[in-house]
């Protein structure tokens, strides 16, 4: 059965209900939580450089940044449509910018500066589970206008760290 992951009340309400931060967007034990943390550091450390730019599409509360690396310093931006999830982040991460957005209505047309990352942890699979490959295809088409790569991080080991590149 789909999961209404596109309704900011189911957000909501795993937050409300998770024993921990972390299993408010994954359930599972700590113990397999820390090794998925070790592994997306493993893999940011070796792609994004220092100054590099990232786009952290479905950002919830801002994980993403307590993964990189303590040189880094390149412009951040998070979209989450949860605004619980994104008061969240902004309270954790006062210096970075994050905003409410649906990507999937994204400007089809925007033509400004692009990232170098967009960076997507474990969103695709639960798109595509939850709503449809073609719904995704519609999503990484808006997203790919705003930036120069996609990298994906998974809680599964299914196409963890896989990028994808264009020009």
């Amino acid at each position: 059965m789909a999961e209404p992951i596109f309704d900011p009340a189911y957000w909501a309400k795993r937050l409300d209900t998770a024993p921990a931060l972390y299993q408010s967007v994954f359930r599972c034990p700590e113990g397999r939580w820390k090794e998925i943390e070790t592994k997306h550091r493993h893999i940011i450390d070796k792609l994004i450089g220092d100054t590099d730019s990232v786009l952290d599409v479905g950002c919830g509360y801002g994980r993403l940044l307590t993964l990189m690396p303590p040189t880094w310093c390149g412009e951040y931006q998070g979209f989450d449509l949860s605004p619980d999830m994104v008061a969240l982040a902004r309270k954790h991460f006062p210096q970075r910018k994050f905003d409410p957005v649906d990507v999937r209505y994204l400007p089809a047309d925007y033509s400004g500066p692009k990232f170098d990352w967009a960076v997507f942890v474990s969103v695709r699979p639960m798109i595509i589970r939850n709503a449809g490959e073609g719904v995704w295809k519609e999503i990484s088409n808006r997203v790919r206008r705003y930036c120069r790569a996609f990298l994906f991080l998974e809680y599964d080991p299914v196409a963890d760290g896989e990028v994808e590149t264009w020009r």
